[in-house]
């Protein structure tokens, strides 16, 4: 099992996010060479929110392991699900 726990650098209330994120072992053991950086920003648009979102990877292989674990398919799960609270939240 694998695990994520991430350190938050900035969070800039409405607009950014800078964090730390990790994987680790089910006794949350820091997994070697899996240290990655996220920014999440958000902007306004006609539409509603942008939100992007920017990972460094370390290697091209540290992307691909995170693409074979399911990154993508995460992200995408958490953004829907949180578009679909907010909407519910209006």
């Amino acid at each position: 099992m694998v695990l994520c726990q991430a350190v938050y650098r900035e969070v800039d209330e409405l607009s950014k996010l800078v964090y730390v994120d990790e994987m680790t072992d089910e006794n949350w053991i820091d997994v070697e060479d899996s240290t990655m950086l996220t920014t999440v920003t958000f902007g306004d648009t006609e539409q509603g929110t942008k939100v992007s979102i920017i990972t460094h990877f370390a290697s091209v292989k540290q992307l691909e392991e995170a693409e074979v674990m399911g990154m993508v398919e995460g992200y995408t799960d958490t953004l829907e699900r949180l578009e679909e609270h907010l909407q519910l939240h209006q």
